[in-house]
């Protein structure tokens, strides 16, 4: 018998003999630990399967589930069932504001398949991300732990608190999808997407940024609504620097008050001090609704 078959039956030996508490230590199906009631292996194959909840840990996450099957030998492994992830140190799964708390963080879903090898996580079904004051649901989570890039599919949706927010500083997002590179800070918005941020609805059809610059780049029918000013500035493209709170209008400008438009080339509005600054072609009209 070879070491590994031998290590294998030895291990599951120690299984059998725990009963109805069975710890399995050492690396398992790429798992450090796992803590169930019975675990069923074949040690030929490398097949497991734990037909009960559990909890494990692997590196600096704990995972616990209703149930899991995997392979030891390929260390992929399939959680089934109020899936929950805790992530001991920092991991972003979506873009945050530059300078935004970060600490432990958890994620729930119905599903999680666990590539341990390629350090590759892909959960499906009510995936919900919580960190600090950030929040975020989607129907997909897709997490590289090597490449640190995550991604978001359906209905995805991602709130931020007070200053730490979301994707260069919106107070939220909702869009269908939305890639993320938490070591570089990029990210990327390839489709139509709504925002906040501090009284301002932006949205677009699509948009990439950085968090570490606090910048974000709108491009293609662009909608910012200003709420204390019930004002409508509409655009081709927009640059959103968080960090000096400007935004910079380009191509097709237009500012729409109750009772007045203005045109032009391109624009700058200063959030901070409410300014709006027009340049190109600039055009005022009357609309002739007052407010009541």
């Amino acid at each position: 018998m070879s070491r590994m078959l031998l290590r294998r039956a030895l291990s599951v030996a120690a299984l059998i003999a725990w009963g109805s508490s069975v710890r399995a230590q050492g690396g398992y199906g790429g798992l450090d630990s796992i803590h169930a009631s019975s675990i069923q292996s074949n040690t030929k194959t490398g097949d497991f399967t734990i037909p009960s909840p559990f909890t494990a840990s692997r590196q600096d996450l704990t995972i616990s589930g209703d149930r899991a099957s995997g392979n030891a030998t390929s260390k992929f492994v399939t959680v089934d069932g109020h899936v929950v992830v805790h992530f001991m140190r920092s991991v972003s799964l979506a873009g945050e504001a530059a300078g935004s708390e970060k600490g432990p963080s958890t994620l729930t879903c119905d599903y999680l398949e666990i590539d341990a090898q390629n350090r590759h996580y892909h959960a499906t079904g009510n995936v919900h991300y919580v960190q600090g004051g950030r929040s975020m649901t989607a129907g997909v989570a897709d997490f590289d732990e090597a490449s640190r890039h995550m991604r978001l599919e359906g209905n995805v949706a991602v709130a931020g608190a007070g200053k730490s927010g979301v994707a260069s500083g919106f107070d939220s997002l909702k869009t269908a999808t939305i890639s993320s590179n938490s070591t570089a800070g990029d990210f990327t918005i390839p489709g139509r997407f709504q925002a906040t941020r501090r009284g301002v609805d932006i949205s677009g059809d699509r948009a990439l940024g950085n968090t570490r610059r606090n910048q974000v780049s709108v491009i293609g029918h662009v909608v910012v609504k200003v709420m204390d000013r019930s004002g409508i500035l509409t655009c081709d493209r927009m640059v959103v620097d968080g960090a000096h709170h400007m935004y910079h209008a380009i191509g097709h400008v237009r500012y729409t008050e109750p009772s007045r438009e203005l045109v032009a080339d391109k624009a700058d509005m200063n959030e901070a001090k409410h300014m709006l600054h027009m340049e190109g072609n600039v055009r005022v009209s009357d609309t002739g609704k007052k407010k009541r």
